[in-house]
Formats: C-alpha cells, sequence, structure tokens
C-alpha cells in the first residue's frame, strides 16, 4: 500500500482500530530509535524472525499478566451472573422460575443478577418499558456472564446482543427463538 492508500483506509477506521494503529506506529518509531529503521533486504545486520519470535514471547508474557490482572480485579467479588428470562406473558410464573433459577447461581457460587424480580416492584411495564431495559443493560454490563432462559423476547434479544458487543460470555440454557 502506498502511504496515500494507508492514509485513506486509516481514515475510515473506528476510534478504538486508530488507538491500535496509533499504537503500533509508536512502537515502530520508538524500535527506530533504539535499532535504527527496519531494512529487509538480504544485507541487513538484524535477525528479525529471532527478534520476532522473542517478540511473540514477550507478548504472550504480556497477555498472560494481563489475564492475571484481570482475574484478581474480579478476586474479592462473586462472578455476576445475569439471567436473561422471559416477563410480560407471566409474571408470577416467570417470577417463580426466576427464584429457582437464582437459588442454583447461588450454589455454584455466583451473584444473581434478576432485575425481572425487582423493577416491576417500582416500574410500570406499560410506560416505562425502555427505562427498564436500560437498567438491564446497566447492570449488564458489569456482569462476567449472561445465562438465557426461554423463548426469546424482543428485551431479551436486546440484551443478549448488548452481552455480544461487550463480549460478556452468554449460555443459552433451552432457548428458543421467538415465531
Amino acid at each position: 500500500m502506498s502511504p496515500e492508500e494507508i492514509a485513506k483506509t486509516v481514515a475510515g477506521f473506528q476510534a478504538d482500530e486508530n488507538e491500535i494503529v496509533s499504537t503500533i506506529v509508536q512502537r515502530i518509531d520508538r524500535g527506530r530509535g533504539a535499532y535504527g529503521p527496519w531494512e529487509i533486504g538480504s544485507d541487513h545486520y538484524r535477525d528479525y524472525r529471532r527478534e520476532a519470535l522473542e517478540e511473540v514471547l514477550d507478548g504472550m508474557n504480556y497477555i498472560a499478566a494481563e489475564l492475571v490482572r484481570m482475574k484478581n480485579e474480579r478476586d474479592g467479588r462473586s462472578m455476576r451472573v445475569y439471567i436473561a428470562h422471559p416477563w410480560s406473558d407471566d409474571p408470577q410464573g416467570n417470577a417463580e422460575d426466576i427464584k429457582f433459577i437464582c437459588k442454583g447461581v447461588v450454589t455454584n457460587g455466583a451473584l444473581p443478577i434478576a432485575p425481572q424480580l425487582y423493577l416491576p416492584h417500582f416500574l410500570e411495564e406499560d410506560t416505562q418499558r425502555e427505562l427498564a431495559l436500560k437498567f438491564c443493560l446497566e447492570l449488564l454490563a458489569d456482569c462476567d456472564l449472561v445465562l438465557a432462559f426461554g423463548v426469546l423476547t424482543p428485551g431479551m434479544e436486546r440484551e443478549l446482543a448488548f452481552a455480544r458487543d461487550r463480549g460478556i460470555p452468554i449460555r443459552r440454557m433451552g432457548v428458543q427463538e421467538s415465531s
């Protein structure tokens, strides 16, 4: 690619992609300062294969350290499990199902997040549905896992899409697609 093609491609990137490209460019520039410019020809003095393997090993070490850091951030708090379950078609029956599911989550040492059990006490389903879903998504953002049950409702589909967009793992437990 020519420098102009690179600039045009980068101009179409999202913010996170620009951060990645910026980091790569900074690393190359730092390497040039430490080792001189990249010279790929056969008469260069650097052993790029060895350096590349060493960099891969360093990268693996950084990744492992980051995974440990992430685990340690969660240490001291329970794993948060969001319960995605239909609600409005049968609030009483679904509340019983969700309570049963929550007991199982607690038995496995995790903290169930089931807003269906308390939001109906102060929000009206008919008039405050969007506000309820907003609150659900805010709670979901802090969860480590989503368990999805029953027939997918439009609200559940939004919850699952939200979780997917954030890389939160989803386990579908007998989920049926909506008709």
